[in-house]
């Protein structure tokens, strides 16, 4: 499933028009200090992983929640909440550092979603819900409802 989100992240970059985003890195809700990947930078040294990345796994962590049934007390309203955060530091972005007017964002994102919702309903075709791929990612669900979002997102 790391696949899907390299890939869609490739996506939401190439429909954005956004070319040479920062390969920073940010904290991610899964993945602990010292790892190597996902490692936090001070907050002088700025974020530590590419939040359009972050913002596709959510949708993709969401689609797959949802097509394979994941139901648990809170658990997607406090998802709904951290996507929230997610999806206005991603329109920050977009329109701060990127120049997208913020009168084409709603479109822009709906649009970016249905292509991210898609090609996960075709991975979960061949890595259905009972598969390690999708219950990685259904983790990677309950940890980003878990998450604590930093200040100031």
């Amino acid at each position: 499933m790391n696949t899907l989100f390299n890939c869609l992240t490739v996506v939401l970059l190439t429909l954005s028009g956004v070319a040479g985003c920062s390969k920073e890195r940010q904290p991610v809700p899964n993945q602990t200090p010292g790892s190597g990947v996902g490692d936090q930078k001070t907050e002088s040294e700025g974020p530590s992983k590419d939040i359009f990345r972050i913002y596709d796994e959510f949708v993709a962590a969401q689609t797959v929640a949802g097509e394979c049934e994941v139901h648990e007390p809170g658990l997607e309203e406090q998802h709904r909440k951290n996507f929230l955060s997610v999806s206005r530091a991603v329109r920050r972005e977009l329109t701060g550092k990127h120049g997208k007017p913020e009168s084409t964002l709603d479109e822009f994102l709906r649009g970016h979603d249905a292509v991210v919702r898609t090609r996960t309903l075709e991975m979960l075709r061949s890595h259905p819900c009972d598969s390690a791929d999708a219950r990685v990612v259904i983790e990677r669900y309950r940890a980003q409802s878990q998450w604590k979002v930093p200040a100031g997102r």
